[in-house]
């Protein structure tokens, strides 16, 4: 976020890689509950603009928290916000409707499941480089990321 892309250096992006590594992949990957809720957290001036559907306030808090962590920073209650609807049951319901689309019954998708979502990989995306640099990568989506667990 301090950077740019001729600032940036493969030895900073490895240390960076190494924060998310010890952040996010312990215990087999950080695990958290995707919800219905809408969490946003934005320090434009520190680079942040994180939107989050989380299943309650204090899942994004600490989602948001490990996320500042990696760069040092610190938490600030006033650039947390909590959007909602006022009926979340109908305008997100567990179980959707079913449409009649030619003549069939076809359930429509669902709108913001409820899910434990585990962490996967990161990557950085450089100006002027086509392809993403896999930071860390727990999948096997990225075998050249810079930190892994394999």
């Amino acid at each position: 976020m301090d950077e740019d892309s001729e600032s940036i250096t493969k030895t900073k992006l490895q240390t960076l890689a190494n924060k998310i590594k010890t952040e996010f992949g312990s215990s087999n990957g950080y695990t958290w509950k995707k919800g219905k809720e809408y969490y946003s957290y934005t320090d434009k001036a520190k680079g942040y603009q994180l939107q989050i559907l989380g299943f309650n306030e204090s899942e994004a808090r600490q989602l948001i928290t490990k996320v500042l962590d990696i760069q040092s920073h610190s938490f600030q209650g006033k650039k947390f916000r909590k959007s909602s609807n006022d009926d979340p049951t109908s305008a997100y319901p567990t179980i959707p409707p079913s449409t009649n689309i030619l003549g069939e019954l076809v359930r429509e998708p669902r709108i913001r499941p409820v899910a434990t979502v585990r962490f996967q990989y990161a990557i950085a995306n450089v100006w002027g480089k086509p392809d993403p640099i896999p930071l860390y990568d727990r999948s096997f989506t990225y075998l050249n990321a810079l930190a892994t667990d394999y």
